[in-house]
């Protein structure tokens, strides 16, 4: 929860930015906003965690480059991590979307990307401290 300042790198190039993590609709969601800046340009997006199946958490992805992605969620308390991923589609790309809470309060934060029929490969990837 809270503000992180994030600082990383990957195919787009350098990059820094603040994200949140926020509930909302009277704790029925959570929300992350994030904005970034890369050598390309200004990035901006939303996701939105939500209840699914029992027991499950699902996630919607919006950016403002016209991406929407559905994501499957799960965590983890030891190590404290997360991870999103998105359900297999024949002919359609995967995304996977990983934080994983270090013991001095560092977050790494991954974006990986997989080709039709091919494994993920790291896109972006970064460390973030909470303010």
């Amino acid at each position: 929860m809270g503000t992180w300042d994030a600082e990383g790198g990957g195919t787009p190039g350098a990059s820094a930015g603040t994200f949140t993590f926020q509930p909302d609709v009277q704790g029925h969601v959570l929300i992350r906003r994030n904005e970034s800046s890369t050598p390309g340009g200004r990035h901006e997006d939303l996701m939105v965690l939500y209840p699914g199946a029992p027991g499950a958490v699902r996630a919607s992805y919006f950016d403002n480059e016209g991406h929407v992605i559905q994501y499957s969620a799960r965590a983890e308390s030891s190590p404290a991590s997360a991870e999103f991923v998105t359900d297999e589609a024949a002919g359609t790309p995967r995304f996977r979307l990983s934080y994983l809470l270090n013991t001095d309060g560092t977050l790494n934060v991954k974006f990986e990307i997989a080709p039709p029929g091919a494994g993920f490969r790291t896109y972006l990837e970064g460390t973030a401290r909470r303010r």
